[in-house]
């Protein structure tokens, strides 16, 4: 039989390796975080060009790495194979970073959304990339016509919508010419951001300041609009006397046809 002095030793010792046993297992939180760390990334891409989404995990070229769509839950690859019918779609795997990326040439506005890299370690880890593409364009917020008083102030807006590169620069032109910063009567504003917004305004408007004015921001199509100074009649009284125009014109048109008619008609009888 034990003694109570050898009893009491084998209690100690089996009480301190169940409180060891406690310390080290993990938290909820912690297993949490060991099988959906995330890393997440940011591209955008003008249309067209060939984009390249990092799968940016850590030793993840030791492991299998699969590509996901997530708009359509559609996989992409598996490590170096394809699964996809678009040849623009494939895998590429750089050494010297450790890298897996997901290659996509052409890219459309119909390629936007978010990608994600499954890669196949214990706990399984995973990288989500948003991919934006857009359309780089520039327009005029008026639109193609602009009808002012005379005397009065105006102000043109230009918004420009950019892919992965900004304008450098947004310039103004008045009938083909350059208007510059502290010319009379003119003042630019260029804004940062997607979209730039830029804004041209004029202190009075006279006759000599209508005509065709172009937003040109460095890279982009160049969008105008027609300014019109108005002498103090309407667009609405402009439109109104052209077609009172028209009908009076109609009318001396139409009146001798009338009168022919007429008579032809009184000869029958």
């Amino acid at each position: 039989m034990l003694s109570q002095k050898g009893l009491l030793i084998i209690i100690c010792f089996c009480k301190t390796v169940q409180s060891d046993h406690h310390v080290n297992e993990p938290s909820e939180a912690e297993r949490s975080h060991r099988h959906h760390s995330n890393y997440n990334r940011e591209v955008r891409v003008t249309v067209g060009r060939t984009v390249m989404l990092p799968c940016e995990v850590p030793h993840a070229g030791n492991v299998t790495v699969s590509w996901f769509r997530r708009k359509d839950v559609r996989l992409l690859s598996v490590g170096s194979m394809t699964y996809t019918s678009d040849r623009r779609v494939r895998p590429l795997y750089d050494k010297q970073s450790e890298h897996w990326f997901l290659q996509i040439t052409r890219v459309d506005e119909a390629d936007s959304g978010y990608y994600e890299c499954h890669v196949g370690t214990l706990p399984p880890r995973t990288a989500l990339v948003k991919l934006d593409v857009k359309d780089p364009t520039a327009n005029i917020t008026s639109g193609k016509e602009l009808h002012v008083h005379r005397g009065s102030p105006f102000n043109i807006t230009c918004l420009v919508h950019w892919g992965d590169m900004p304008p450098s620069d947004v310039l103004w032109t008045a009938e083909e010419k350059n208007i510059t910063l502290g010319l009379k009567d003119y003042v630019i504003t260029t804004t940062s951001g997607n979209p730039v917004v830029s804004s041209l305004f004029v202190a009075r408007a006279t006759p000599e300041k209508a005509g065709k004015y172009h937003c040109r921001p460095e890279g982009f199509t160049a969008p105008y609009v027609m300014v019109h100074v108005l002498d103090g009649e309407s667009p609405e009284a402009m439109q109104q006397g052209s077609q009172n125009r028209i009908s009076t014109a109609t009318f001396y048109v139409l009146a001798p046809v009338f009168l022919l008619l007429t008579f032809h008609n009184d000869g029958l009888h």
